[in-house]
């Protein structure tokens, strides 16, 4: 299976995703997919934060009721 164009941009953008801030990776995301993104704590488990970093920081960014 030949190297696509497709395949050389992909990659391109997967190797230099880490420039862009939070806002710019989301912008192009359609408001549903943004609201069915997994929840921070999922988010923080699969990168390997510590159990005690997530309750650290879910504990410090509680929403009011």
């Amino acid at each position: 299976m030949p190297y696509t164009w497709e395949d050389f941009e992909r990659d391109y953008a997967k190797a230099h995703v880490h420039l862009l801030s939070p806002q710019e990776r989301l912008s192009g995301l359609p408001v549903e997919e943004i609201l069915n993104l997994p929840p921070v704590e999922e988010v923080f488990k699969h990168f390997g934060v510590p159990p005690e970093v997530i309750k650290e920081y879910l504990s410090a960014h509680k929403k009011p009721h």
